[in-house]
């Protein structure tokens, strides 16, 4: 007896994990999830600390001119 329509042999890719009996479900890996997850996280916290040391260096330049000026 043969088995009804085509069956193909689920490989896994580096990100999903496919599953069903035809390979219909794709489904993310946890570790890759957890990995996106805290990566765009780490980026983004990042990004604020790098933007907050800027916003303070532009600031006391400012300051450090604007005081500068006054004494003279």
């Amino acid at each position: 007896h043969q088995p009804t329509g085509p069956k193909c042999s689920c490989g896994s890719y580096s990100i999903y994990s496919p599953s069903g009996e035809r390979c219909e479900h794709l489904g993310i890996r946890l570790g890759a999830f957890f990995g996106i997850l805290f990566g765009a996280l780490a980026a983004t916290l990042l990004l604020g600390v790098g933007t907050f040391l800027i916003l303070q260096n532009c600031r006391n330049s400012r300051r450090w001119y604007t005081i500068s000026d006054s004494e003279k």
